[in-house]
């Protein structure tokens, strides 16, 4: 009787368990979403509605405006409650949703030639398309909360005011927005 005695070599489970911690380390410092690509994951979510990872992507300051009963929270306080407040945004986004339904084929087209990126500030200009016909254009506004951008504010956009976009003052954002987090 021929017996084999195979063994997985222990430096396999040293490379598999290094290879998971560098995968974790790359979802977590290194691959962090553009704010084109927090525009576009949020409104994605918003129109497949998956609310919770819509919420995701929003400030929770933008979601303490939804939520009243978070308006007199501290800044602090507001981060530090990031978990419950993307819960309660998500309820929220439901109910808009169940009241005044978006049409099934809307979307969204950033268009990357007038984003603007500060330090702790963003603006990302896009586009609302129903089937293949534009619908409104708009601007995001995004602040940088702690290693990644946010969505906290989103503005209607006429084409004729895009000139100034790219002359707005970012530093000035970014010195307000610095302001509002270290408060």
């Amino acid at each position: 009787m021929d017996k084999n005695n195979y063994r997985v070599p222990r430096s396999l489970l040293a490379l598999v368990i290094i290879i998971l911690g560098a995968m974790y380390y790359y979802a977590a410092y290194v691959d962090i979403p553009t704010p084109e690509d927090t525009v576009t994951e949020f409104y994605e979510a918003y129109f497949n509605q998956d609310y919770p990872l819509a919420a995701a992507n929003i400030s929770v300051f933008w979601a303490a405006q939804l939520l009243p009963e978070y308006a007199d929270l501290k800044p602090a306080e507001l981060l530090a409650d990031r978990a419950t407040l993307e819960n309660e945004a998500a309820q929220f986004f439901s109910q808009v949703e169940q009241q005044n339904p978006t049409p099934a084929d809307v979307a969204v087209k950033v268009n990357p030639a007038y984003s603007r990126v500060g330090e702790y500030s963003a603006l990302v200009v896009y586009e609302l398309t129903q089937g293949s016909e534009p619908v409104s254009m708009e601007i995001a506004m995004l602040i940088k909360e702690t290693n990644r951008f946010y969505v906290i504010n989103i503005y209607p956009l006429q084409e004729e005011n895009l000139r100034d976009i790219q002359e707005f003052d970012m530093e000035t954002l970014d010195s307000d927005f610095k302001e509002i987090l270290e408060s």
